[in-house]
């Protein structure tokens, strides 16, 4: 009989209590396009979702959370309003 072990390849960092306290609230150089109802579906996502998305991705990589899915939904709500035009 085999035993069922796991193997962590990579250590998770110490989070902090609360996971906004590590999100960074820098503006984002996403474009902003004022009519998004004329544009196709994959456009409309790249210039309104996609950057804001890879951005927390990218920090939530860095960042390594035991609870990663809360901790993107918190870095997206706190930089939604930091869109900056191109």
């Amino acid at each position: 009989m085999t035993e069922n072990t796991e193997t962590t390849l990579i250590p998770e960092k110490t989070e902090t209590s609360n996971p906004e306290e590590s999100i960074s609230k820098e503006p984002l150089n996403i474009p902003v396009v004022s009519n998004l109802n004329n544009i196709p579906v994959r456009q409309y996502l790249d210039k309104t979702v996609v950057p804001l998305l890879l951005s927390g991705l990218a920090e939530l990589v860095k960042a390594r959370p035991k609870n990663p899915v809360e901790w993107l939904a918190h870095y997206l709500l706190a930089n939604k309003d930091n869109i900056r035009e191109n």
